[in-house]
Parts: structure tokens; C-alpha cells; sequence
């Protein structure tokens, strides 16, 4: 059951935007996240999205924020994304209201649609890499300060964060962060320089899904980035068909050897599961910064 906080403010915000009173009539719980209570909240005029906090104290997220990475992925004609209704981050109330998708069958043309979509997305730029305000990803802050180039975005606002916290934990051995230290070094020579695009920042298979509208994200960590940082997301934990990358190609090839490169961009990941789980992602690290003794 809803807190009866937030099923009131919940029908106070929709009997607003409907200009009269609405009632929600069923709520049915759905898969979520390991933050929030994830729902599907049915009133006579239609069913809606809803996520909440259960316990506000234990997570620093907020709803407002990831309300305007949904927003500004919208403007992006890429994948589909659920319409922000409400969004509030008040103690007595804090939840986000979303347009409710359903899902739909995986066609064959599925996965190229995907990768097409993300391309579309990934020409939204602007001049420097960042953002205009900070985020987070999972349930760790995540810096979006503007730098004028990726290498040193990546390093100070992706990498370094990430290891002290890593260093502070005692998640990781001297020799690791020394070898992911010396990776910082060399990271204007690994990636080849291209324009900041616009990135869902945490596109792994369990925030992507087919909708009956075609193909659809959410959970978003946004950023003008690399936009090999989210094709090298993808191919972390599997889960996207080849013809994903065929579609993307087709539509915004990407530079040579990025098969290659995959392993550098998903040092910042690996760090941030690191942080978050610990175990084995720490042995996933070492594999990958082994070679910058």
C-alpha cells in the first residue's frame, strides 16, 4: 500500500492537471530499483507510473533531478521516453509521477530501432562536456562540472571521484588505484576526440525495454559525454542484440577501433558497481587497468 501521503498528493496532482477530482482506484506493485517502491497507480482517467522513497533518510536521490534528465532526454527524438507528471523531493511526500508504458512484443526490427534511436539521441550536443547541474548514478552523486575536453571531464569528474571513495572504503588495493591512477594519465591518448553528446549515462539492459511505442528508457544519469561511454555500457552486462549497433552505425558511425576502446569507458562503471557491490567487479577493474603499471 501507498503511504497516504503520497497517494494524496499522488491525486492532488492529477486532479490538477485534469481540472477535476481523481481518485486512485488500484495500485499494483511493479519492478523497480533497489531505491524505491515501484507502482502502477490506475484512476478512471488512466494508469500512471509512480515511484517513492520508503525510507527518506537512506538515499540521497532525488526525484526532481532525475525528473529533468527524463525531460531533456525527451527533447532528444531518440527512444521513447515516459512523460514526467509530477516529481517531488518534500519529506512527506517524495515520489515521481510518470506516464505508465506498457510493454510491448520484440520485433525483429527491435534492436536496429534501438541503436538508431540512440544515435538520434547521441547527435544532441553542446559545447563542453558536463552539465548544468549535478545528478546522480544508482544512488551515488555523480559531478556534471563543464570541462572543455573529454579527457579531463572523464578524469576529474568520472574517474577520480569515484577511486577516492573506492580508496576510502578500502574497496580496493594500493595496486589497483595505482594502475587506475596511471590509466588517468593516459586517457587523452585512448579515446579519439569527438563532439559532447548527450547520454543516458546508465544504459545497461535493465533500463531499456520495448514498449508498445517502441523502444524505451528511463533511469537515467545524463551528461554531454563520450558517446562511446553508453555503447560501452551496453555491452557490459549484455543484453543488446548485434543488430542494436548495426542500426546505431547506419545512423552515426563511430569512430574506428571502438570494439577495442570498451574496456576504458567502462572503468567508470566498474568503479561506481565497486562503490555500490563491491566483489567481483573489483577483479573486472584489475583486468582492465592491469596494463598501466
Amino acid at each position: 500500500m501507498l503511504p497516504v501521503a503520497v497517494q494524496s498528493a499522488v491525486e492532488s496532482h492529477l486532479s490538477l492537471r485534469e481540472g477535476r477530482t481523481i481518485i486512485v482506484t488500484r495500485i499494483q506493485a511493479v519492478t523497480g530499483g533497489n531505491i524505491s517502491r515501484a507502482y502502477q497507480v490506475v484512476t478512471p482517467v488512466g494508469s500512471y507510473f509512480l515511484k517513492y522513497k520508503e525510507r527518506l533518510d537512506e538515499s540521497p536521490i532525488r526525484f526532481e533531478i532525475e525528473a529533468r534528465g527524463l525531460d531533456l532526454l525527451q527533447l532528444a527524438n531518440g527512444f521513447r521516453i515516459p512523460k514526467v507528471l509530477a516529481a517531488s523531493d518534500q519529506k512527506a511526500a517524495s515520489f515521481l509521477l510518470l506516464e505508465f508504458l506498457e510493454k510491448g512484443p520484440l520485433h525483429p526490427r527491435s534492436w536496429f530501432e534501438s541503436g538508431q534511436a540512440l544515435a538520434r539521441q547521441h547527435r544532441i550536443t553542446q559545447k563542453k562536456f558536463g552539465l548544468d547541474h549535478d545528478n546522480f548514478i544508482g544512488s551515488l552523486p555523480q559531478s556534471n562540472a563543464n570541462h572543455a575536453t573529454w579527457a579531463d571531464f572523464f578524469v576529474e569528474e568520472r574517474i577520480l571521484p569515484q577511486l577516492q571513495m573506492a580508496r576510502d572504503k578500502q574497496a580496493l588495493t594500493y595496486d589497483v588505484v595505482r594502475k587506475t591512477e596511471r590509466f588517468c594519465q593516459v586517457v587523452p591518448e585512448l579515446f579519439p576526440q569527438e563532439q559532447p553528446a548527450l547520454l543516458h549515462g546508465d544504459l545497461w539492459s535493465g533500463n531499456f525495454f520495448v514498449s508498445l511505442l517502441g523502444p524505451a528508457v528511463f533511469d537515467p544519469a545524463v551528461y554531454f559525454g563520450h558517446r562511446e561511454m553508453d555503447i560501452a555500457m551496453t555491452n557490459l552486462f549484455g543484453g543488446f542484440g548485434a543488430d542494436f549497433y548495426t542500426g546505431y552505425e547506419e545512423n552515426f558511425p563511430l569512430e574506428k577501433n571502438w570494439k577495442a576502446r570498451q574496456p576504458f569507458a567502462q572503468v567508470y562503471p566498474l568503479l561506481v558497481h565497486t562503490n555500490l557491490f563491491g566483489g567481483g567487479y573489483v577483479r573486472d577493474l584489475l583486468q582492465i587497468v592491469k596494463a598501466f603499471a
